[in-house]
């Protein structure tokens, strides 16, 4: 399926990829991390959702161990080997229920402030690949002069260090536009009186 932007070219839209192993080394690592991260963000979700205790154990390509637990890996898999194993009798001390109670309500603080920070991240993301591409735009040999520069940029958008960038820009845009403006007074025969 080819699609079209608006300025004419040509790209080929977010694409099915086949279920395989992926061959390539670096593809493979790349692909386990960005996956791994999507699936301890929905992990994330269905416990805040659903209030589920979850675990999960990954192995990377290199053997290495990954894993992500809520409230912790350790917890539910005690919790999961407890309960397989033999049942444990019920615990009437409120003391425990309690403290269980408060741990449950950092936890889910935690969890709260993992989930703003991961959509604050994708939200900066979107935004420094939005500039990227100005910039790549900006700089290719066949862009027309002056359809894409720091005028473009939206202000409220900007950190600090690309407002400071912008501002050292529009200052040498200035300096060289009254060196123009001098040299052209110049070179221009004065009336006579």
């Amino acid at each position: 399926m080819e699609l079209a932007e608006p300025n004419g070219r040509k790209y080929w839209g977010r694409q099915k990829i086949k279920i395989k192993k992926i061959e390539d080394d670096q593809h493979r690592f790349i692909m386990f991390s960005s996956r791994r991260a999507m699936i301890y963000k929905k992990a994330s979700e269905l416990a805040t959702l659903c209030g589920a205790e979850i675990g999960i154990v990954v192995f990377s390509p290199t053997g290495k161990p990954f894993s992500f637990g809520i409230p912790t890996i350790d917890a539910v898999v005690e919790r999961f080997l407890n309960r397989n194993t033999s049942e444990q009798p019920p615990d009437d001390g409120g003391m425990e229920q309690m403290l269980e109670a408060q741990q449950r309500t950092r936890i889910e603080k935690i969890r709260q402030n993992l989930n703003k920070t991961l959509a604050k991240l994708e939200a900066e993301k979107k935004r420094d690949k939005s500039l990227k591409q100005l910039i790549k735009t900006a700089r290719e040999p066949n862009a027309p002069r002056c359809e894409v520069g720091w005028w473009d940029a939206k202000i409220e958008a900007l950190n600090p260090a690309q407002l400071e960038q912008v501002s050292t820009s529009i200052e040498q845009f200035y300096g060289d536009l009254m060196k123009h403006m001098k040299k052209r007074q110049q070179l221009q025969p004065q009336p006579q009186r």
